[in-house]
């Protein structure tokens, strides 16, 4: 599991970087995944990708965190959903955050509860 965080962290980090947000998207579509309700498989990709994170020499966001762990549990037939979610920093500035959810169970830290959801996927 660890070295399948690792790539995918790295892959959609680029992904991000040299890809627009929108194909990004696009590529996330919602497929017909079934939900299983397997929490010792949740908690092993979210230590995997925690751990990933930490090993990784570059410095990955919450989005490319969101989206790695995503493409984990598509791979094992798990269903997702990714928050999009912002917040005033200061009175010009907002602050962008990315959490990813299995039901009621946080893949991805969703940061605290002063960030609005503004979207779902």
């Amino acid at each position: 599991f660890l070295l399948e965080a690792v790539y995918f962290l790295l892959y959609f980090e680029a992904y991000l970087y040299f890809a627009s947000f929108r194909s990004c998207i696009k590529k996330l579509q919602v497929r017909n995944a079934e939900m299983r309700d397997n929490l010792e498989l949740l908690k092993t990709v979210k230590v995997a990708i925690r751990r990933g994170n930490k090993l990784a020499f570059w410095d990955n966001k919450c989005l490319a965190c969101s989206l790695a762990a995503r493409r984990m549990l598509e791979k094992r037939g798990i269903s997702s959903t990714l928050h999009l979610g912002v917040r005033y920093a200061s009175a010009h500035e907002m602050e962008a955050h990315a959490w990813l959810t299995v039901g009621d169970f946080y893949m991805t830290p969703n940061g605290d509860n002063s960030y609005k959801e503004i979207y779902q996927l």
